[in-house]
């Protein structure tokens, strides 16, 4: 009997132990999770995705030997919070999108457009205040909300910042991500001589001077680094202009109104300085549909009296692309912007020289513009502007989309991405003049404008049928406004590697098409490892069998981007059939994902 005791009580002994080794590795588990949740961007070889408190405690050291080395510049440190939004799954927000998408007449969108942006700004603003009463972050610093978003900044100093904090806010199960960051200043694009015939090589040139669209009834937003445009100049004359803010007139914003207005001279104009935080909700608020962003935030930062700059981080962020992401989401509004300039001078807060792209020309539901140029004076052929800058890693898709890096307009010689997007700006513009539907859906403009664009001699397919540094090649706007046919789909399925929605179209032998498929994202850190994590992945594949078996014609296959591009000459006249897979599982929050497929027959 006592040998039994004995060995019962090892037993017990043996079970606690197990049991405490577990809850040890579950709660290391946790800690690990939660961490992940905390985003550094204050150098360039920052840890944006952080596993560890001893790569916290690294992190803040250097922020703190940073301060401390230039105590001379009063440096604030941004702390950036997203809090849990249910937004998507909330009844009468969806209320609020189906009739904005329902809305037939001006009026009507109009009017459906600004209910559905004030529900969100409400919607959000109570978050918040729930969320903000329960963390108390104020002993930080000074609180502001970011418009229509969860997101807050909150600007404190440096040694106010411990590990022991930032590791408790990222056990709060509201909060989705916290980012660490120093204060960013917007940077312009350089300026150089151009040709005259860039509307031509966007194929822009008929569909403007023939009149039919002129952009009336579209609203754009344009946001400008250090000023706004000169609405005395000549080039302006007689534009709908209406400024945001009180603020100097520059060049630069003079060059891109310019541009934009060669395009769509009727469209309803409203231009502001760019803010001290990320987001278009000063655009959001007059209603506009489309807001363009010739602009860049480096994250650079100056050393000392030297007048050097460190080079800032160059990803991703949680604290910038994502608040942009997060509003054209839920607001349903067509966001431009650039990927930048290859600048090799470190006196300049622009300094950058590797050609990278910077923010926000990385959110995935803006459409990022990089840059093109005539091979030679005498030559029509398009290649690469070596100064425009790409995302270099594979499988991510930046620049979206080119144009004419080098422009004439309106009596100025400019170059650079900054004067490429409002050539897209614009060519948008009249596309939804054309077909007020796509002011409804961001996620449709962007499949179209990929799926018609065309490709620059250089081209080469490198990122499936993308290329990384020219993305679907060059705008087209002449096949914007054209034939292609662009088809909705709403997706509620939950279960990965399903085919949700098979398009059947019949197709002559020699035909080219192009078929692009687009959605829009909410990128939040995931909590099992780090790194972004898409609401849902899709995959675009073409077959000749009704029965989809075999090996499928061609198909697009990415895993780190909100879109897929195919390309195939047909070789015999028959039934082709385009089928979109969902090959991951629908993240819980979300309800479903509206999926924009365009199809391009040339």
């Amino acid at each position: 009997m006592k040998k039994y005791i004995k060995y019962s009580a090892f037993l017990f002994v043996l079970f606690t132990i197990i049991l405490v080794e577990r809850s040890a590795v579950k709660s290391a588990d946790t800690r690990l999770n939660n961490l992940t949740k905390l985003h550094f961007y204050c150098f360039h070889d920052d840890i944006s995705n952080i596993q560890t408190e001893k790569e916290v405690s690294y992190s803040l050291e250097r922020i703190n030997d940073y301060v401390k080395s230039n105590s001379e510049q009063d440096l604030p440190v941004n702390v950036t919070i997203e809090f849990e939004s249910q937004i998507e799954s909330d009844k009468e927000y969806n209320q609020r999108i189906q009739e904005f998408e329902k809305a037939l007449s001006e009026e009507e969108h109009v009017a459906a457009r600004k209910r559905l942006n004030e529900y969100v700004y409400d919607y959000n603003n109570k978050v918040l205040d729930k969320s903000l009463k329960d963390t108390r972050i104020e002993a930080l610093g000074e609180v502001t909300r970011i418009g229509y978003t969860p997101f807050v900044v909150v600007r404190t100093k440096a040694d106010l910042l411990s590990v022991e904090l930032l590791t408790e806010l990222t056990k709060q199960d509201r909060i989705l991500n916290v980012s660490i960051s120093f204060e960013m200043k917007e940077t312009e694009g350089e300026s150089y001589l151009s040709d005259k015939e860039w509307m031509e090589c966007i194929n822009a040139y008929s569909t403007v001077h023939d009149g039919r669209y002129t952009g009336k009834g579209v609203k754009i937003g344009v946001y400008e680094a250090g000023g706004v445009c000169d609405t005395n100049n000549s080039c302006l004359n007689g534009v709908s202009i209406t400024l945001l803010t009180q603020s100097e007139t520059t060049k630069h914003a003079t060059r891109v109104m310019s541009i934009i207005t060669r395009i769509a001279t009727d469209a309803e104009y409203y231009v502001a300085e760019t803010q001290t935080n990320p987001g278009v909700q000063i655009f959001i608020s007059q209603g506009c549909d489309i807001v363009n962003c010739s602009f860049g935030r480096m994250g650079n930062q100056e050393n000392g009296s030297t007048g050097t700059y460190t080079l800032g981080p160059r990803q991703y962020r949680y604290d910038y692309d994502a608040v942009y992401d997060y509003q054209i989401k839920t607001c349903k509004i067509c966001v431009v912007t650039i990927t930048h300039n290859k600048t090799d001078d470190k006196y300049s807060n622009a300094y950058n020289p590797y050609s990278e792209c910077v923010s926000p020309g990385y959110a995935f539901n803006a459409i990022t513009v990089g840059g093109v140029k005539k091979k030679d004076t005498n030559s029509n052929l398009l290649v690469h502007a070596e100064k425009a800058c790409y995302v270099s890693y594979s499988p991510c898709v930046k620049p979206d989309i080119c144009a004419m890096y080098y422009v004439n307009a309106a009596g100025y010689n400019c170059g650079g991405t900054s004067v490429a997007a409002p050539q897209v700006t614009g060519s948008i513009a009249l596309l939804m003049q054309a077909k007020p539907v796509y002011k409804k859906n961001p996620q449709k403009v962007r499949s179209l404008v990929i799926a018609t664009a065309s490709k620059p001699s250089d081209y080469t397919r490198n990122i499936g049928a993308f290329n990384n540094k020219e993305g679907a090649g060059v705008i087209n706007l002449g096949a914007m406004c054209g034939s292609p046919v662009t088809i909705d789909y709403y997706n509620t399925n939950t279960a990965a590697y399903t085919n949700i929605k098979v398009a059947p179209i019949y197709l002559k032998k020699g035909t080219k098409l192009t078929a692009s498929l687009s959605w829009d994202v909410t990128a939040q850190s995931s909590t099992n490892g780090g790194g972004l994590f898409r609401v849902t992945n899709y995959d675009l594949l073409l077959f000749n069998n009704s029965a989809l078996t075999g090996s499928p014609l061609t198909s697009s296959t990415l895993t780190n981007t909100n879109q897929e591009l195919i390309e195939y000459t047909v070789q015999n006249t028959g039934q082709f059939y385009i089928v979109i897979r969902q090959t991951g599982a629908m993240y819980a929050p979300n309800t479903g994902d509206k999926i924009a497929l365009t199809i391009y027959e040339h």
